[in-house]
């Protein structure tokens, strides 16, 4: 029997659970959400570390965790710090950077590391109102699916909330 689909919309964000129809063993989450605002501004939150500071959140992060976010040219690293040091690193690597549309590798290091996995965003709109369509494949487990998931919601949540009404 294949895998079934869902969706739900959540305020203003439209998820879609699918598996990957190529193995059933993977998984990917797509995660659409419109923001009042015009897509230069989503690009640079999307990809400066201090703007990915604010509105990435994972879960488990509370009032006194934070992350620090870095970029070396197309390489960059999100390390969640809580009550005893880094216990959430991600790394990864753009391979297309432009305005309207970012692919880049994704892949939790450390203690729980997983395989890299792959994230695909594109920006649609103009003139204040702009849909981010973001897809996340290659998710094996259903514990990273689940964990990332609530990452992706929680995340693109909070920056709706943040950039909303901004021009």
């Amino acid at each position: 029997m294949g895998a079934q689909s869902s969706s739900v919309n959540i305020g203003n964000m439209h998820l879609e659970r699918q598996p990957l129809k190529t193995n059933p063993d993977l998984r990917s989450i797509v995660v659409t959400v419109n923001i009042n605002t015009i897509a230069r501004r989503i690009f640079e939150a999307l990809t400066v570390p201090e703007y990915q500071e604010t509105w990435l959140s994972m879960p488990g992060q509370d009032d006194t965790s934070y992350i620090a976010a870095t970029r070396i040219g197309q390489v960059y690293r999100l390390n969640r710090h809580g009550h005893s040091g880094i216990d959430v690193s991600i790394v990864g690597a753009y391979h297309v950077f432009r305005r309207n549309k970012l692919r880049f590798t994704w892949q939790k290091v450390g203690v729980s590391s997983t395989s890299e996995t792959l994230v695909q965003i594109r920006l649609l709109g103009d003139f204040g109102r702009t849909s981010v369509h973001l897809i996340h494949t290659g998710l094996f487990s259903a514990e990273e699916y689940q964990w990332h998931l609530a990452m992706w919601t929680a995340s693109l949540h909070k920056l709706t909330t943040l950039l909303y009404g901004s021009h």
